[in-house]
């Protein structure tokens, strides 16, 4: 009789093990308060925690401290407040999206996070947290209220987005090095500035609506880079060498300086468009192949490509400068895709947007009433290097 005793009180002790460990493990959908003082008592969730649809207004998690999988907040339309004083590390993915009313988040002592997404959060003013993580391999925040992305801990990353953050003023990952995959800052705050000056590695990066850009450093994007309607007056990467990809820098309307001294093969569509202050394109002492075509528009009166030996594409030089007299020069075997035009002098409307690459008709983006001037004339030099220059002749 005692030995059943002694089995019974085992078997009860393990059950109890078991159903503790069921309800600190796997995944826990929560719906209300309720269901998640069901797991307070766990300080290590190994597991995801999906707060989804809750209609709660304010929302408490008291007790953890770890997570091992993802933390997950989305469509909580009344989530006014959620508090997690405890919480110090998320393994996975921590994700807060549509929480339109959302006013207050406090999470004092988290630390850790591999990877975190933030979305239309229009009522949350301070995300001062993000700046402080460790561990952080891809950060994407749209449509928040946030104001700097400043953190020092961040070395490599997988992606970076930040795009439609009004207030954002701020981004500087100063010991950011390298990035796998996308860089993409688009149409932020009206004033805001973006500094990477360890960052020597993308996979692809598009940069619009920045009022200063650092990268000072960058050596390569492996896939296309682009700058798109930026203000900043100088745009310098004169370590990069390679752009895997096209490159595209259009609509800066300040742009007077584009240089890129060491650059020497963009592997696609190389193209300067409708930069309305930049006089000279003359910043690619190095570049030698072109493996898309190429497409100038603007304004300026000089362009020189003096080491390029090849284009794969087509050649196209549109300007509405008067000063130069832009004569169509004999293809002697730079230009393989196809023909090489240049026309100068020309109306606003007078600019062809539609551009053939790659066997495919693409289109730029529009210039916005804005006239292009001429180029100067095509020159190929010996060894088939091509100069364009666009010459600014002066009456005397």
């Amino acid at each position: 009789m005692l030995i059943i005793w002694h089995l019974l009180v085992m078997f009860a002790v393990v059950l109890i093990i078991s159903v503790k460990s069921q309800s600190c493990s796997g995944q826990a959908s929560i719906t209300s308060q309720a269901e998640l003082d069901n797991i307070q008592s766990c300080s290590n969730y190994d597991g995801t925690i999906s707060i989804d649809g809750t209609n709660a207004e304010s929302l408490d998690m008291d007790g953890i401290e770890r997570i091992t999988g993802d933390l997950i907040m989305r469509n909580n339309d009344n989530l006014n407040s959620f508090h997690a004083p405890a919480l110090q590390s998320i393994q996975g993915k921590f994700e807060m999206a549509n929480q339109t009313h959302l006013s207050q988040f406090t999470v004092p002592n988290l630390k850790n996070a591999s990877s975190i997404t933030l979305a239309v959060l229009p009522e949350l003013d301070d995300l001062s947290f993000v700046n402080s993580l460790l561990g952080l391999t891809t950060i994407s925040i749209a449509d928040t209220r946030v104001q700097k992305v400043e953190n020092p801990y961040i070395n490599n990353l997988q992606q970076l987005m930040l795009t439609n953050n009004n207030n954002l003023t701020s981004v500087h990952l100063e010991n950011l090095s390298k990035v796998g995959g996308k860089v993409y800052i688009t149409a932020n705050g009206a004033s805001c500035s973006a500094e990477f000056p360890q960052l020597t590695s993308i996979q692809s990066g598009t940069f619009r609506n920045l009022d200063n850009l650092n990268l000072r450093a960058l050596t390569e994007s492996t896939q296309d880079l682009s700058f798109n309607q930026n203000s900043a007056h100088d745009l310098m990467l004169n370590t990069l060498n390679l752009v895997g990809g096209s490159l595209t820098v259009a609509d800066n309307n300040e742009l007077v300086n584009l240089t890129m001294a060491n650059l020497t093969t963009i592997g696609g569509a190389f193209v300067v468009n409708n930069n309305t202050k930049l006089l000279n394109i003359d910043g690619f002492p190095r570049l030698q192949e072109v493996k898309g075509s190429v497409d100038l528009a603007g304004y300026f009166d000089k362009a020189e490509i003096p080491s390029l030996k090849e284009v794969r594409g087509k050649m196209r030089l549109q300007t509405t400068s008067t000063v130069f007299k832009c004569n169509e020069t004999k293809n002697t075997g730079v230009v393989k895709g196809g023909s090489l035009a240049c026309k100068s002098n020309l109306a606003p409307d007078q600019i062809d947007q539609n551009f053939e690459q790659n066997g495919k008709s693409t289109s730029h983006e529009s210039i916005s009433g804005s006239s292009i001037p001429h180029l100067p004339s095509v020159k190929e030099s010996s060894g088939f290097a091509l100069a364009v220059f666009l010459a600014f002749i002066l009456s005397v």
